[in-house]
């Protein structure tokens, strides 16, 4: 598997392959232009829509599950609208909108949030 929210090596986005599971290392670097620590991630695809180009993921570390729409807001890229999910442990937790960006056949993908506070990501496939 490819990475995180995009695994696709051509322009246009498909979406991936239910219960396919993406190991990554992401990172954040804040508007003022300090980095957060890498940290290692785990998802499970859990729900897969080809005809409207969208699909769920779980994070392993907390139960999370969040949306992606394939080529939205333009081909090639990938939005998650924001929105809040219960974890495994029963709280709830919101999460930012955001869009990325797959670099083909590199294993790498950047990601911009459109919240306030604004911030670039980085996540890279890990064995």
């Amino acid at each position: 598997a490819r990475l995180s929210a995009t695994d696709d090596a051509d322009a246009t986005r498909t979406p991936l392959a239910f219960g396919l599971v993406q190991k990554f290392w992401d990172f954040t670097i804040a508007s003022n232009g300090v980095p957060s620590v890498p940290t290692d991630f785990t998802t499970t695809i859990k729900s897969v829509d080809s005809a409207a180009q969208t699909f769920s993921r779980e994070r392993l570390s907390d139960g999370r599950i969040d949306s992606f729409e394939n080529n939205r807001p333009r081909e090639g890229l990938r939005h998650r609208p924001a929105g809040t999910s219960a974890t495994t442990s029963g709280a709830s937790v919101s999460y930012s909108e955001l869009v990325s960006m797959s670099l083909p056949d590199t294993g790498l993908t950047v990601y911009g949030l459109t919240a306030t506070p604004t911030f670039l990501g980085v996540s890279l496939t890990r064995p």
